[in-house]
């Protein structure tokens, strides 16, 4: 088990970076899947956890957060 939940670290975390690199907005959904692929639902709850835990899904559900500013401004 504890096998399993370092592997998806590792993926996720290696999946991540890459994703990070070339197309951001899918770093999170790349980190997780391969958080899964690699070593399954433990991999993909342990990756989740590690990575910024369970809002990390929920934000990504939601369609990330936002702080009251539109396209730029300063907020009060």
């Amino acid at each position: 088990m504890l096998g399993e939940a370092v592997k998806g670290i590792g993926a996720g975390a290696v999946a991540g970076l890459v994703f990070n690199q070339f197309a951001p907005q899918y770093s999170t959904i790349a980190s997780t899947g391969a958080g899964y692929l690699g070593g399954g639902f433990i991999g993909l709850v342990s990756s989740l956890f590690v990575n910024g835990g369970f809002g990390q899904l929920t934000g990504l559900l939601r369609g990330g957060t936002t702080n009251g500013t539109v396209n730029g401004g300063m907020g009060v």
